[in-house]
């Protein structure tokens, strides 16, 4: 008897704060996929994405935003 493994593809969300951003493109890297968003959301030029975590099917990228910086 031979057993087989059959496996799920994950889906990659960009979370960024209680906005989620789909993949454009699964195939491209992490950091890739996430400057196809930066003409609509120009802070991404900027930040830095955290470790994915895992939510059912999903792989999670929350994005950091970078720190303002103040005068003083």
């Amino acid at each position: 008897m031979t057993a087989t493994t059959q496996a799920e593809v994950m889906t990659r969300v960009f979370r960024l704060a209680s906005l989620e951003l789909d993949d454009p493109d699964p195939q491209a890297s992490p950091e890739e996929a996430l400057t196809h968003w930066e003409s609509s959301y120009p802070i991404l030029a900027h930040a830095s994405l955290a470790a994915p975590s895992i939510e059912g099917n999903t792989m999670v990228f929350d994005v950091i935003k970078p720190k303002g910086e103040t005068k003083g």
